[in-house]
């Protein structure tokens, strides 16, 4: 996940390790005194954070990583065949 804008990171949701669902927020950031939630795109393995509260970081930086997961979403019912 990169900052889509330069701001201050506000909070880390998450850690590695944490398995995260698709739209789950990773890290809140702030710019121009506007808090954004930014959520992740797919599900998987937060393998990396590389920001802690408090950062400032420049658009485009690398937050964090999310190793993609083949298995079902978190909290997804399975179906039956």
């Amino acid at each position: 996940m990169l900052a889509p804008t330069s701001g201050r990171v506000v909070a880390v949701h998450v850690q590695v390790g944490d398995r995260v669902r698709r739209g789950q927020t990773l890290v809140t950031l702030e710019a121009m005194k506007i808090e954004n939630a930014l959520a992740v795109a797919v599900a998987g393995v937060v393998t990396e954070v590389k920001v802690k509260p408090g950062d400032q970081v420049p658009q485009g930086r690398l937050l964090a990583v999310v190793t993609p997961d083949d298995g079902p979403e978190p909290g997804a019912a399975s179906a039956a065949a």
